[in-house]
C-alpha cells in the first residue's frame, strides 16, 4: 500500500480490499461465494469476503501443522517486516 496510503488508515477501512486478507469459497458453480461465518459477511457498508484486517500490506502465510495457528507475513514500517499470529480459536470465530 506504500506510507501515503497508510495515513490514511486504509487498512482499518472495511469497505475497501487493501490491507485485508480476503477469505471466499471457490468450490461452487458461480464465480465464488463468501462463507458464512466471516466476521463482515451480512454487514452493509462492508466487503463480505474480509477475514482479517488491519494488516498493512499482508505478503505471505502459513498454518502451524500442529496447532492450527496461522502466521502472516506483514510488511513494516521503516526498517523492520512484521509477522502477525492468528490463533486458532481466533479462527473459529
Amino acid at each position: 500500500m506504500g506510507d501515503y496510503l497508510m495515513i490514511l488508515e486504509i487498512e482499518h477501512k472495511t469497505e475497501i480490499y487493501l490491507g485485508k486478507i480476503l477469505r471466499i469459497d471457490v468450490d461452487t458453480m458461480t464465480s465464488y461465494n463468501i462463507p458464512s461465518d466471516n466476521p463482515f459477511v451480512n454487514e452493509t457498508n462492508v466487503k463480505g469476503e474480509i477475514w482479517s484486517w488491519g494488516l498493512r500490506n499482508p505478503w505471505r502465510y502459513s498454518f502451524d501443522k500442529f496447532t492450527g495457528d496461522m502466521w502472516i507475513g506483514d510488511v513494516g514500517q521503516g526498517d523492520w517486516e512484521e509477522v502477525d499470529l492468528s490463533l486458532l480459536i481466533q479462527l473459529e470465530v
